[in-house]
């Protein structure tokens, strides 16, 4: 678990031979300030879950937002930007995107983990860069 991640990161395994290898894995996924971005190998989804603030009621709302994602050759490639409020993940080259609002839960602000449910998989190689605020 990388716990000095900054406000601002670009995960990226996006370079020729940069990818997630299945093996055997039913799930892979990254864990970014508590909010799960998945790949379901069986249902061949990747989802990733949201946190916003309704300022209204003064209140959070859940969801996930998930899209089909074939693993080519049981490989998948993701690039995930991390916001202060909001994540985006792009899957195999732009084939899926998904922007999201991503509020950090209570400590989870600088948290990042990789993980992978029944069974095995393989990151070849990951990136994790920060990025300037344009501000």
């Amino acid at each position: 678990m990388v716990d000095r991640a900054r406000q601002y990161l670009n995960l990226a395994l996006t370079r020729e031979g940069d990818d997630i290898e299945i093996l055997e894995a039913k799930r892979i996924g990254f864990r970014i300030r508590g909010i799960e971005v998945v790949y379901d190998a069986e249902a061949k989804t990747v989802t990733a879950g949201w946190v916003a603030y309704d300022a209204k009621e003064k209140t959070l709302t859940t969801g996930e937002n998930s899209a089909t994602l074939e693993a080519g050759g049981g490989r998948i490639r993701l690039r995930i930007l991390v916001d202060r409020t909001s994540i985006e993940v792009f899957a195999n080259n732009g084939e899926v995107y998904m922007p999201m609002d991503a509020l950090p839960e209570d400590g989870q602000a600088r948290t990042l983990e990789l993980f992978a449910e029944g069974g095995a998989a393989k990151v070849r190689s990951l990136a994790v860069r920060e990025l300037e605020s344009i501000w």
